[in-house]
């Protein structure tokens, strides 16, 4: 899809989209090194509530990230939510590091109350978490 196609998909209305400001606002954003993030939900983000032909929507709010911010939240999502006291969509932005995905593991570590009954559990416990970080499984290896 071509620049005009997209800058036209961005506006609803009866006018064209003014194209010079928002290729300013692209190469405005290409310089400064940022990316649009995207979005999930209605993809216009403002209107201005009148009626019928003069009635208008566009995505006017977005949210950017540079390559560092990227890197630091690899997974990231972004939301549009209805508003019923503005003009603007909420828009939602979610995300997650990587220490919160490699924390997560493989389903994540499971306690069973049942295992407190065992004689050998504290001792079990212990051991795996003061080998955790040294290469070892830590409490994961207690899966078995």
């Amino acid at each position: 899809m071509g620049q005009i196609e997209e800058k036209a998909r961005q506006k609803q209305s009866v006018n064209a989209p003014y194209y010079n400001q928002i290729e300013d606002f692209r190469v405005a954003l290409e310089n400064c090194e940022l990316t649009d993030l995207g979005f999930i939900g209605h993809k216009f983000t403002w209107t201005n509530r009148r009626p019928s032909s003069a009635h208008i929507k566009q995505r006017l709010d977005r949210a950017t990230a540079n390559r560092g911010w990227t890197e630091k939240f690899p997974v990231n999502s972004v939301s549009h939510w209805l508003s019923h006291a503005s003009d603007h969509l909420l828009i939602l932005l979610t995300t997650m590091n990587d220490r919160q995905l490699k924390g997560r593991g493989a389903g994540g570590f499971k306690f069973e109350e049942c295992w407190l009954l065992w004689d050998d559990c504290e001792a079990a416990v212990l051991e795996a978490w003061t080998e955790r970080g040294r290469g070892n499984a830590g409490l994961s290896g207690l899966r078995d």
